[in-house]
């Protein structure tokens, strides 16, 4: 009897048992996410808001946060969080004879956010702060790091290592220093060795508005003359500065005079409207303020006239400013950006007659009477003091710089140079004096490589002040 072998099952046919089981345990776990998916696409009922109850409100019994635990949310928080910042200072002070260290971190991040927010804060907050700081720095140990830390923030909240692009932050910290720096330095109640060290900085004496207003014109003059553009928002906060400490109908002619200088700085720096951006959104804002029309009128009128002068200043970069100033004399005839100085002239003795001014000379016609009122004051400090001696011999070289100046064409800057002549000789206060006084030979070995060159010694000069 012949045995047939069992043919092979088709798949179709049969299913060994144990794939059975696995393909049973997986239909089964399909089902389950099938059930899933039902119930999380399904509508959930939410409570109408009729139906919804009030969550009751409980009194929070925690106690009150340090300040200090809360200067990252005072950068972004309202005004009313200038108070937390001054608590801030108040608790690094009282922290000073436990942990001096702490303090001193404390209070710089205080003042860190405090110095970029000063233009919102009130005369009695800024107040409360120059209190603070002086509280901690006569409290703390002279010449101690903790008094050497803050003492060194203040004077320069930048730091040494600060990026060439001016910003925002870095204007409004600029001023806010020279502010306190004004309070600090003439405080007898602070240490000596912590004294010093702001007293080495120019705007030193004469409170914190004084001392503001001197970094408002240091700071300007600073972007006007690097050779980086600044940030977009460097000029606008000059201008929030400005506004917060020339406030009030008194200071209005101060306060022109600082902008035409503002303005005038711009365009005589490398990077005028003409060139760059910025500087053109700047001279835009601050055109408003001048005051081209109204009782400040007479002194903006005769700045502008001094411009159209002055070689310095481009024709197209006037051009642009009478464009952007809206004074309906600027209108007709516009200024041509390539004017010829003569075609200046013209204008300037045009405009001077539609104000009712007097035509003044031409800046070369004005140079003789500028020349004798530099000899006469020249020759008024001939004193017998070392002081009076270095003084007439300055009056002289600038004299011999102008000179040279005019016989380059370069009548503006000859005519400011003998005007600086007749300027008053400043006084060095005695600290400064004796952090210089080992420095004088190196400086004159500078004049001396220089001294053939106009400009080069004239440069030299206003580092010698």
């Amino acid at each position: 009897m012949t045995t047939r072998a069992a043919a092979p099952l088709h798949p179709d046919d049969a299913t060994p048992p144990a794939t059975g089981v696995v393909i049973a345990g997986l239909l089964a776990v399909a089902a389950s996410i099938v059930v899933l998916i039902v119930v999380v696409q399904s509508p959930a009922r939410h409570a109408p808001l009729s139906e919804t109850k009030p969550v009751p409100t409980v009194l929070d019994s925690s106690p009150v946060i340090d300040p200090l635990e809360n200067l990252e949310r005072a950068s972004a928080e309202p005004s009313s969080t200038l108070q937390s910042l001054i608590g801030a200072m108040r608790a690094a002070a009282h922290e000073l004879g436990s942990a001096p260290a702490d303090a001193a971190w404390h209070m710089t991040d205080a003042l860190g956010v405090f110095s970029q927010r000063w233009t919102e804060a009130d005369d009695d907050e800024i107040n409360e702060v120059n209190r603070a700081v002086r509280t901690f720095l006569a409290a703390a140990a002279p010449g101690g790091q903790a008094a050497r830390r803050v003492s060194e923030f203040v004077s320069a909240p930048g730091g040494e290592a600060r990026s060439p692009m001016v910003s925002g932050a870095s204007v409004t910290q600029e001023v806010w220093s020279a502010g306190v720096v004004a309070v600090l330095a003439a405080d007898p109640g602070i240490p000596e060795p912590t004294r010093e060290i702001f007293q080495s900085r120019p705007a030193a004496g004469g409170g914190f508005s004084a001392g503001a207003r001197s970094g408002l014109g240091d700071t300007a003059r600073g972007m006007a003359r690097a050779a980086i553009e600044p940030a977009e928002d460097a000029w606008p906060a000059w201008t929030a500065a400005l506004d917060r400490v020339y406030t009030g109908r008194a200071l209005a002619g101060p306060k022109q005079s600082v902008v035409l200088g503002a303005i005038e700085e711009i365009m005589l720096g490398p990077l005028p409207p003409s060139r760059a951006g910025t500087s053109l959104a700047a001279v835009t804002a601050l055109t408003g303020r001048a005051g081209w029309v109204g009782p400040r009128a007479p002194a903006a009128r005769a700045r502008f006239l001094g411009w159209l002068d002055d070689p310095r200043v481009s024709s197209i970069d006037l051009s642009i400013l009478m464009r952007l100033s809206g004074v309906p004399e600027f209108a007709a005839p516009e200024l041509s950006p390539s004017a010829s100085p003569e075609a200046r002239s013209v204008r300037r003795d045009g405009l001077a007659r539609a104000w009712g001014m007097a035509v003044a000379p031409a800046p070369r016609e004005r140079l003789g009477g500028d020349w004798a009122r530099a000899s006469a004051a020249a020759a008024s400090l001939a004193g017998t003091d070392p002081i009076g001696r270095l003084a007439r011999c300055v009056a002289l070289a600038r004299m011999l710089g102008a000179a040279q100046l005019v016989w380059a064409g370069k009548i503006g800057p000859a005519t400011e140079e003998l005007r600086r002549v007749t300027a008053p000789v400043p006084t060095v206060p005695p600290a400064r004096a004796s952090r210089v006084a080992g420095t004088d030979g190196r400086w004159t070995i500078e004049y001396h490589t220089v001294r053939r060159s106009g400009e080069g010694a004239l440069a030299a000069l206003d580092r010698l002040r």
